[in-house]
């Protein structure tokens, strides 16, 4: 929130967030909380997580392990001095990511 391109971004956001009252806690939490390893074993497609080293929320050691259980098709880009608003702070390192998925035209 202190730099000067990213806070009202992340002020829409809580705007937004607070508008939906308690719903809006009680969705992400789930999502959060949610073991998403049926999703990922029903695909054979490549999966890029990218995560902040300093994500409160969810822990690197969870996400490592959730990354090296498939470790053939799964790549973890571990963003050290990000958190859980890596997004918000860091938008180029998840943009050009999912560019490198999609051959240029």
């Amino acid at each position: 929130a202190s730099r000067p391109d990213v806070f009202p971004v992340l002020c829409d956001g809580y705007a937004l967030t607070v508008a939906q009252g308690h719903r809006a806690f009680e969705t992400d939490s789930q999502e959060v909380v949610r073991d998403w390893s049926e999703h990922v074993d029903r695909s054979d497609q490549p999966v890029i997580l990218i995560h902040g080293r300093h994500d409160p929320v969810v822990q690197i050691d969870s996400v490592r392990e959730h990354a090296a259980r498939y470790a053939g098709r799964m790549s973890l880009v571990e963003v050290e001095d990000q958190g859980q608003l890596l997004f918000y702070a860091r938008p180029d390192i998840v943009l050009d990511r999912l560019e490198s998925l999609f051959p240029a035209r």
